[in-house]
């Protein structure tokens, strides 16, 4: 376990007012760094292999599923809306709500093919909606970014009906106890992946579960290890840090592995034995990963 001031100061290093972050988010979805595929194939076979592959699809698809016919959902940090048609491929007869607060990724969501998409610039931790009025909520990769987490959640709660289901992926700092980052942290007295992606408030999976756990009924809570995550889930991110660090054999494996994802079908291979490890490591209870995955349902 990292101890000591290093550590300490992490949580929060920069970013400490939601101006600041706003502005770090339009930066980044200007300059197209944080763009996820959109993909709304309603193709059976197909949802099955990308939700297989992305615990995150995985969790959105099963909410979509469970969300009944002309709904209200809300995509809590939608930034360019993927995530939403990915949602009204599976059910078409939603309305979906996308809020972020980058105009920049709200301009950028397209029109989509079957269902709506209102978008919304506003604060999380101050949602403009009246209490009780949505029928499920989803967020991706969103709280890690937010200065004031349990603020966040508490309007989650309010503006969710009675009953209603989320799910919510977050970053959490667990895997800052295992290697390489462990040691990337030590050398460069600070987590700079995390701070190259504007992650102001990360917290344990326990920290996390407890915030959960005091808002809404946790039907699942998982945090794989990721292991493996450095090197063939997002090596751009360490590309950097290990140059930062001189940590010349990591840094060569980075480079390697990012030059042969630019080959189509050695890049699907690599996703494929990605995916395949995180499953392997919930089956086996290996946690302590950077990723928490909650199915919640609000009482």
């Amino acid at each position: 376990m990292i101890v000591g001031p290093v550590v300490k100061q992490l949580v929060h290093y920069k970013m400490t007012t939601s101006f600041q972050a706003r502005n770090f988010s339009s930066v980044k979805h200007k300059a197209g760094q944080w763009n996820t595929s959109i993909i709304d194939y309603q193709n059976p076979i197909a949802r099955f292999l990308l939700s297989y592959m992305s615990y995150k699809r995985r969790g959105v698809d099963n909410l979509a599923k469970k969300t009944p016919a002309n709904g209200l959902v809300l995509d809590a940090g939608a930034g360019k809306g993927a995530y939403c048609h990915w949602f009204l491929g599976r059910n078409s007869s939603l309305s979906m709500v996308a809020v972020d607060w980058s105009f920049e990724a709200l301009r950028a969501i397209q029109p989509t093919r079957k269902g709506l998409i209102l978008r919304v610039c506003a604060d999380l931790q101050r949602l403009p909606f009246k209490s009780g009025c949505f029928d499920a909520l989803y967020s991706i990769d969103t709280l890690g970014h937010v200065p004031r987490v349990e603020t966040a959640l508490d309007e989650f709660s309010r503006v969710c009906k009675e009953n209603s289901l989320l799910f919510i992926h977050s970053e959490c700092s667990d895997y800052r106890e295992k290697w390489p980052d462990r040691k990337l942290i030590l050398k460069l007295e600070k987590d700079l992946p995390a701070e190259m992606d504007g992650h102001i408030s990360l917290y344990k999976a326990r920290e996390l579960y407890v915030f959960y756990s005091g808002r809404f009924i946790t039907k699942s809570f998982i945090n794989p290890a990721g292991y493996t995550g450095w090197l063939t889930g997002h090596p751009e991110k360490y590309q950097q840090a290990f140059a930062a660090a001189n940590f010349r054999f990591s840094l060569y494996g980075v480079k390697t592995v990012l030059i042969l994802k630019k080959i189509w079908p050695i890049n699907i291979c690599i996703k494929l034995f990605n995916a395949l490890t995180n499953h392997l490591e919930i089956f086996l209870g290996l946690k302590g990963g950077g990723s928490c995955f909650a199915e919640l349902r609000k009482p």
